[in-house]
């Protein structure tokens, strides 16, 4: 679609009393009469014109009207001053279709002003005779003083054109004009006699002097460039922005300058689009305006709706003909209406109530040709249908944002506005996803073909280049493969998606083992060096480092080179300079790079994911092409919110019920869906595990429970919930979770079945039409902590999880998608049904199916090799990480293991070994290590277990202290030091079969275990965030220590200290089981 440039039109001074930048992002060819530097006065109008926001493009008045033609084809604006060379610029920008201000009255007949060329008059002063049109918007009528002294202004007494307005004159001729594309022209030249764009003939020229302009001048030349430039925009008749911060006024950056005046209890605010406006009482912006009464429309608008009036709530209506409202009472939803004289059309929207559900985008259109009314709602089409009659616009007179101009209904809007606007056409589907600001999405699930769908309204389809390889497991459902080969596997989308934005979003899934430079979107211009005007860049697998108009950056990152899905989200604001990353929802850190003008600048053909590009298409490098799997690509022209940024990674709830006091669960996503305690839970109860896990919530079963907020969540890709719970009644259908519109609307339930030990998720009524359920036998647990999920993928496979293992699995449906406003942590939205009673801590709800090893992580248990093979080089890792070890060196299998009926691995303390994969896992919650050993030798520091990469960087250990006996466990380059040890005197026993583990809680509190019982505690500080790639069971990281020598059985790893009651439990699994004495209670 067209570049669409939105202007402020204002007096002279860039900035207004509240600091808004009063600027313009428009690319403007400039006119000089040398082919090499500008002239002093040709200098002192690019300064200024600079300043005032517009990108200068030079071209010489001798040059080819072919490299005219070319240059008019990238400008919004061509400027012809008094400088220029008639007779060498003569009829080269006549036909030029971006518009054109000239100063030269000595180009009147030929650009078809007027019939004769024009002459000079020395004067200061212009007689203003139309002060209504933007060009002359501010000047007062009549005399008006445009210069400091006198000096030679332009005049012309023949016929003008019939197509052009005359704005001023002077000495009784033309002085100022402006003529609308397609109007008539005063003559014919090579079969033109139509404006081609819009044209402003301004009135000085000659010898002019540009310092002698005063204030009214310089107000007058701004406002002809931004009329003309704003050619493409004659359809949009209103645009607030908004983005005032402070004052009454809301300015128009239509065309038409219709500036709204803001009344009632207001405050500008954050907003989507930069800056917005907050309503309470009385709260809107209003014009008397009908902007044209127009037949066709299109009205649209950013709102966040947190109450409304008896009747609804009111977005924006015209002249109370039209209205677009975020919630209309009769129907309990958005809605869009207009009146036709006799009745009331209007189309409500689908999805249920949006009050309350955040910033969401609204837009209506109406043809009126064929009478089709349509209603969005954030850039997908929500409701439509076929109307009776045409608008009839007798009732109101003005256009009010945030109410209605009627008597009639109650439409106050309390919550928030932003970006509103009104088009006297209706929009396409793609231009509404594009105010919406989704330029495209690419799912990347296809299973085969050439063609990378986008699902988006925008249709901007992709292409597969060089065939790779299509429906690999993705993060959310499939996703494609990128090879590294001569071939250049890579997909192309249409270079629209970032070209002519000044913002952008960019966010993808990727998984990748690759070390090395990598390329993920890739945005060429010729005219940048190596072609990089939007690069998206890994300079190797610890750094990121983005290009934007040949300017790079780097920002450190942990590795990404462990095969593992990652969701990236990068935001960049040209304005600004701004750039930011996030990883997984979370910011990564943020670039500045140098604030610019203008937009993105991208070829056609020139937007490429996976490789990068060394000119526009093509000088692809092999090493520098991704190599690995992107899934669920999404390119925004905004910055998106933190909730947004969120809600793709998926994690719309991670409410920990941590807290010490207070009635505030917070929601530690953020997405801001904080929830509130009800009935007194008792806080800070004992959690599942020390530091990080150590409070918990406890719930009475009575009148205790989470009061969630509204939830509008996309399920189509599926769902997780996730807790861990300690129950300790068997309360009627008691909940972890119930998200719902009340009993049997929607619900999506996690709890128990009936009064059973059962584990179900259920979903119930609403969209589904009835009942689907799954459920595991004897899932639940009382009086223990334990870990549950519950996963439904896309095509609702449903699978339900207790401390990392799969319990059952069934197909169930998808959860639908609707707004859910009654959704509770421990209680049901059946009255009959028990709240639930016990302790609750961590609930997480995400929009789509958990990976395994993300399950597993949640849990805990992030790899445990049980090395009871009996043959083979693999030691099977049987937690969800899958992180399989090999058997290296002197290792024989399949020997005895603690008890008759366990087999163990036995290391010969020369070089037998387990070699452990890459290990990314996050640490912050602490980390425990723990193994079975059975050593025959006491090799110098000689270990069970170790995670590090190299010597004394990053280590973690579990092993012998040097020859002795004692127990030592190590954390390197952690919180408190290079290295911190801790030990346990005459720990370790030879020959003899014992439990061995160590525990880092997220205080740094160690603690060693021996056969379940703890033997000593130490502060030993937090492990270091690293990738760790240097991991072995039996085998150190440095040269000089021994090798385990004995037998190893069920080594362990979590990404948490493991509970007192998992170490007994591990410890109980390997030992025979026999009358153990746990408790002695004398009596008499």
């Amino acid at each position: 679609m067209p570049r669409r440039l939105f202007f402020l039109l204002t007096a002279v001074a860039l900035l207004d009393a509240c600091g808004l930048r009063r600027a313009v992002a428009a690319d403007l060819l400039f006119v000089r009469t040398n082919s090499g530097a500008y002239t002093s006065e040709e200098q002192a109008r690019v300064t200024q014109l600079e300043s005032w926001g517009y990108t200068v493009t030079p071209i010489w008045d001798g040059d080819s009207q072919a490299n005219f033609d070319a240059a008019v084809a990238a400008a919004d604006v061509a400027f012809a001053g008094s400088t220029v060379d008639d007779h060498e610029l003569l009829y080269k920008l006549r036909t030029a279709g971006c518009g054109v201000v000239s100063e030269t009255h000595g180009l009147d007949e030929e650009f078809g002003y007027v019939s004769a060329e024009g002459y000079n008059v020395s004067a200061s002063t212009i007689e203003s005779v139309d002060n209504s049109h933007t060009v002359t918007a501010g000047l007062a009528p009549g005399t008006v003083t445009i210069v400091s002294s006198a000096q030679e202004l332009s005049a012309n007494n023949g016929t003008i054109a019939t197509g052009m307005t005359v704005l001023a004159n002077q000495n009784y001729g033309l002085s100022l004009g402006v003529l609308e594309a397609g109007g008539a022209l005063a003559n014919t030249h090579n079969s033109n006699s139509t404006a081609s764009g819009r044209r402003v003939r301004m009135p000085w020229g000659y010898t002019f002097s540009w310092s002698s302009l005063n204030a009214d001048g310089l107000l007058i030349l701004q406002n002809a460039l931004s009329w003309a430039s704003a050619g493409d925009d004659t359809d949009l008749l209103l645009h607030w922005k908004l983005d005032e911060t402070c004052g009454a006024t809301a300015t128009d950056s239509s065309p038409y300058t219709r500036d709204g005046t803001v009344s009632g209890t207001t405050a500008w605010t954050a907003a989507p689009r930069k800056n917005g406006l907050s309503t309470g009482a009385g709260g809107r912006v209003a014009v008397t305006d009908e902007l044209g009464e127009p037949a066709s429309w299109t009205v649209a608008g950013w709102a966040d709706t947190t109450g409304t009036e008896a009747d609804g709530a009111a977005v924006v209506s015209v002249g109370d003909c039209v209205a677009l409202l975020s919630h209309y009472s009769g129907s309990g939803s958005p809605a869009v209406a207009y009146w036709n004289g006799s009745a009331l059309q209007y189309v409500t929207a689908s999805g249920g109530s949006q009050v309350g559900a955040g910033w969401r985008h609204y837009a209506a259109t109406f043809d009126n040709a064929t009478k089709s009314l349509r209603i969005y709602i954030d850039g997908e089409l929500a409701g439509s249908g076929t109307t009776s009659g045409s608008p009839v616009y007798d009732v109101g007179t003005r256009t009010v944002a945030g109410d209605v101009d009627t008597t009639y209904y109650a439409m106050q809007l309390t919550g928030a506005l932003d970006d509103i606007r009104v088009y006297n056409r209706p929009l396409s589907d793609a231009e509404v996803a594009e105010l919406f600001g989704f330029m495209g999405h690419w799912r990347l699930d296809e299973e085969s073909g050439a063609t990378a769908y986008d699902s988006s309204p925008s249709g901007n389809d992709g292409d597969y280049l060089n065939a790779p390889y299509l429906g690999s497991q993705g993060a959310r459902t499939n996703s494609v493969t990128l090879a590294a080969d001569t071939g250049h596997d890579r997909v192309r989308i249409p270079h629209g998606a970032i070209d002519g934005q000044t913002e952008a979003t960019v966010a993808w899934w990727m998984r990748t083992s690759k070390t090395g430079e990598q390329a993920v979107l890739s945005g060429a211009n010729a005219t940048f060096s190596q072609a990089n005007s939007f690069l998206l860049f890994f300079s190797n697998h610890k750094t990121f480092t983005p290009y934007l108009d040949g300017t790079n950056k780097s920002l450190g990152i942990n590795s990404i080179a462990d095969d593992r899905w990652r969701h990236f989200v990068f935001t960049h604001d040209r304005a600004s300079g701004a750039a930011e990353l996030f990883i997984n929802g979370q910011s990564a850190g943020t670039l500045s790079y140098p604030a610019r003008t203008g937009t993105f600048s991208v070829s056609a053909n020139g937007l490429i994911l996976g490789e990068e590009q060394d000119s526009v298409g093509g000088g692809f490098v092999e090493s520098q092409a991704l190599v690995g799997d992107l899934d669920d690509v999404r390119i925004y022209n905004r910055i998106l919110s933190q909730e947004e940024i969120a809600a793709l990674y998926g994690l719309i709830g991670h409410w920990r019920l941590d807290e010490a006091s207070g009635t505030t669960a917070a929601d530690s996503s953020g997405a801001g869906n904080d929830g509130t305690y009800n009935g007194g839970p008792a806080l800070a109860a004992a959690g599942p595990y020390p530091g990080d896990g150590a409070n918990s919530a406890e719930l009475d079963g009575a009148g205790d429970y989470v009061d969630l907020p509204d939830l509008a969540v996309d399920f189509q890709d599926g769902c997780t919930l996730s807790c861990w719970a300690r129950p300790t009644s068997n309360g009627v259908w008691e909940r972890f979770v119930d998200l719902g519109n009340g009993a049997g609307g929607d619900n999506l339930l996690f709890g128990r079945r009936s009064t059973s030990n059962d584990l179900t998720v259920h979903l119930y009524g609403g969209s589904l039409g009835g009942s689907q359920i799954i459920t595991a036998t004897d899932g639940l647990t009382n009086d223990q902590w334990r870990h549950y999920v519950a996963v439904v993928d896309h095509q609702g496979q449903a699978t339900l999880y207790r401390d990392g293992v799969e319990l059952t699995t069934a197909t169930i449906g998808v959860p639908s998608s609707e707004q859910r406003a009654d959704n509770f942590i421990g209680r049901s939205n059946w009255g009959a049904d028990a709240n639930f009673q016990g302790r609750l801590h961590d609930v997480r709800l995400y929009n789509r199916p958990l990976s395994l090893s993300e399950i597993g992580e949640l849990y805990g248990l992030v790899g445990q090799w049980k090395l009871d093979e009996s043959s083979g080089s693999v030691a099977v890792d049987s937690s969800l990480m899958q992180q399989h070890g090999t058997y290296a060196g002197g290792v024989a299998l399949g020997g005895a293991g603690p008890v008759s009926n366990l087999q163990a691995a036995s290391f010969d303390g020369v070089d037998g070994h387990v070699q452990l994969p890459s290990y990314s896992t996050d640490f912050s919650r602490g980390v425990t290590l723990m193994a079975w050993g059975k050593p025959s030798a006491a090799p110098y520091w000689a270990r069970f277990l170790e995670l590090s990469n190299g010597e004394d960087v990053d280590n973690l250990v579990l092993a012998r202290d040097e020859t002795t006996s004692t127990l030592a466990a190590t954390n390197h380059d952690g919180s408190l030091s290079a290295v911190e040890r801790m030990y346990a005197a005459d720990a370790i026993t030879n020959s003899t079969w014992q439990h061995y583990a160590f525990t880092l809680d997220s205080t740094g509190l160690g603690t060693l275990y021996v056969n379940g019982e703890s033997v000593a505690t130490d502060v030993m500080g937090t492990p270091s965030d690293a990738v760790r790639a240097t991991n072995y069971i039996a085998r150190s990281s440095y040269g000089v220590d021994g090798y385990y020598q004995g037998q190893t059985y069920d080594a362990r790893v979590y990404n948490r200290p493991a509970t007192a009651e998992e170490i007994e439990a591990a410890y109980q699994s390997g030992r025979v089981q026999g009358l153990r004495i746990i408790r002695w209670v004398e009596s008499r």
